[in-house]
Parts: C-alpha cells; structure tokens; sequence
C-alpha cells in the first residue's frame, strides 16, 4: 500500500514525546500565572513583611525585601502548574504506550490541570486585585 503524500497519516507518538508535550504546555501556561503572582506579591510582601520594609534604611533595601516576596511567591505559583501538569503528562505518555484505561487518565489529568490552573490563575488575579486595592487606599 502507497502512502497518499496529500493526506496525513495517524502517527502514534512515543510515551517520551506525549510526556513532554505536556509539560512543555505547562511550562508555557507557568509564565503568566506567575507573573500575576508576582505582582500580587507586592501587596503580600506588606502583609507579611511591611514592619521590614518601613524600617528599611534605604528604598533599596525596602525594594529587596518586597522582592524577596515576590520572588518566593512567583517561583511557587511556577512549581506548581508544573507540578500540577504530572498527572496529565503520565496519563498522555501511558496513552501513547497504549494501557488500557490511560486515555480516560490523560482526559482526567487534563481536566485536574485546567481546573487548577483556573484556580491559581484567580487567585492570584483576584487575591493582587484585593491586595493593591488595600496597599493603595490605606
């Protein structure tokens, strides 16, 4: 049988690939997700450490210790999308090596990493909204 070089032919693709792809998504989706909380840090960084800030002796040293907050903050929210991508990439790179029931797992994993990501996603939205309406007016 000749392969019609006008029509795409199904492809299976490897456990490694189908993993990857998937966290690869996840790396791209981490990036907005933790700039939201890295803004909405700036207002937690008050609650948390604002004695530290207002008693900084510069405003360099005020902006490292906001930072510092910043910082953790962003680079958690990034760990976890990545973290919450694992079950959709295992049950992707099963489905690719064909185990029965793996294509309902990568369906559920899927579903777990847009859920959570509409989660962090809010929070951070919702949570940096709350906190720079507070840190602006007060």
């Amino acid at each position: 049988m000749v392969d019609d070089p006008g029509r795409p032919t199904a492809r299976k693709d490897s456990p490694a690939l189908a993993f990857w792809l998937r966290l690869g998504a996840a790396h791209f989706a981490a990036y907005p997700v933790a700039f939201a909380a890295a803004m909405a840090g700036v207002p937690l960084s008050m609650v948390i450490r604002g004695q530290a800030v207002l008693s900084a002796t510069s405003e360099a040293a005020a902006q490292h210790v906001i930072l510092e907050v910043c910082l953790v903050f962003a680079c958690a929210m990034y760990v976890a999308v990545h973290l919450a991508a694992i079950p959709w990439a295992r049950g992707a790179a099963a489905a690719a090596r064909g185990e029965s029931g793996a294509s309902a797992r990568a369906r559920k994993g899927r579903t777990l990493f847009i859920a959570l990501m509409l989660v962090m996603s809010s929070a951070c939205v919702l949570g940096g909204l709350i906190g720079w309406v507070w840190l602006l007016t007060s």
